[in-house]
């Protein structure tokens, strides 16, 4: 049904990317709509090998390789680890599950940006001897795009599930004589109750949320986003594999969310911000601690780049930079500041709309901050 062979948009090789490491027994204490942000293979508790199997995935989604060549990888891999645990079948599952959820969450992004032509959308089933019971009898059933049921099973609803779903128009719904249902039972299996695309969105889907409730929720809720223990937790993490891995893939993460005082700020200079969501890539990351800036005495150390949300989160003072457009997050670091330089409305690659993105960090002398350049949202140098 899916020709891997011929992967798929970009979106997908960022959903997978965005993925969090996790050992199994973490992986398993997060709720659906997490897990879909997180990767882990039962049975698996070694951390080095569940980086090198999100490596090797990786890599299949981002060149289009088949699933012969990701076997021939992990082979090679596995051996140089002295490691052995995992059957060609477990290793196809594997392959399928993981291609199929990114391949899937690319595909409901191109989805969601036509919803206004095709407001439709089709389950589509294979319909042969391997295709689940409950999958084949959602085949060629149509419900409206925003349906509840896509957000719990929008495939793929269970392991090898080569479920796909078609965009209609209204034009074709007519022709085709179809039925447009009211709804739908959920079909996805343990631990497949989640959209894996609405999962990459999770942060611009809440936010879109909070737009519409009352003044006092928004703020509370936006405050409840600035500070989130989990997202901190999971940047740690993340930090740890790109620092570990040293190459620059296209991975991001979450960082935080900007408060409602530098969201108004913005609006007061013109700046339609598209969300207040702020994230940083493995190319920053790994630019903000590189050797040069090392060398100098500017770089931050892994550990300080896991300090990221928190400085976000409680910046002394946030400036806006009016030649070189950008929001500075500042703390104080001995006798330097750590700067956090975060790019607004910056159209990343492969994403479906303008991100708000952490550029570089490092130290400064607080007399780099002073003097016109910089104007003070908020707090003090």
């Amino acid at each position: 049904m899916i020709s891997f062979e011929s992967l798929p948009f970009d979106e997908a090789i960022m959903f997978f990317r965005d993925k969090t490491v996790l050992t199994p027994e973490k992986y398993a204490q997060l709720s659906d709509v997490a897990k879909a942000k997180a990767f882990t293979v039962s049975g698996v508790t070694r951390m080095d090998v569940l980086t090198d199997i999100h490596g090797a995935i990786d890599r299949a989604i981002a060149d289009g390789t088949t699933f012969a060549d990701f076997k021939k990888d992990m082979k090679q891999t596995m051996a140089r680890r002295g490691w052995e645990g995992l059957s060609p079948y477990r290793l196809e599952t594997i392959f399928r599950t993981n291609v199929q959820a990114a391949y899937q969450a690319g595909h409901y992004q191109r989805q969601m940006e036509v919803t206004g032509s095709h407001p439709y959308w089709q389950y589509v089933a294979v319909m042969d001897s391997r295709t689940r019971p409950a999958h084949a009898v959602m085949n060629g059933r149509t419900l409206p795009h925003d349906d509840p049921f896509w957000s719990t099973s929008y495939p793929p609803n269970g392991f090898n599930c080569r479920c796909t779903v078609r965009a209609l128009t209204k034009g074709e719904v007519s022709r085709e004589k179809l039925s447009i249902e009211k709804e739908a039972p959920g079909i996805a299996d343990p631990g497949f109750a989640g959209n894996p695309g609405q999962a990459y969105r999770t942060d611009l889907i809440a936010w879109e949320k909070a737009q519409r409730a009352p003044e006092a929720v928004r703020e509370a809720f936006v405050a409840s986003m600035v500070e989130s223990s989990p997202r901190k937790a999971a940047f740690s993490s993340w930090i740890d594999d790109i620092v570990r891995d040293g190459k620059a893939r296209g991975a991001t993460s979450v960082v935080g969310w900007m408060d409602l005082a530098t969201m108004k700020y913005l609006e007061g200079e013109n700046i339609a911000i598209a969300s207040p969501v702020i994230i940083a890539d493995d190319r920053g990351m790994l630019h903000a601690a590189r050797t040069a800036k090392r060398l100098r005495g500017n770089a931050l150390t892994p550990e300080e780049l896991k300090m990221l949300p928190d400085i976000v989160a409680n910046a002394e003072a946030i400036l806006w930079d009016t030649q070189d457009p950008a929001l500075l997050y500042v703390v104080t670091d001995r006798d330097r500041k750590i700067k956090v330089v975060t790019r607004v409305n910056y159209r990343l690659k492969g994403a479906p709309e303008p991100v708000n993105i952490i550029a570089t960090a490092g130290k400064v002398k607080r007399g780099d901050l002073m003097g016109r350049r910089y104007q003070i949202i908020r707090g003090k140098l």
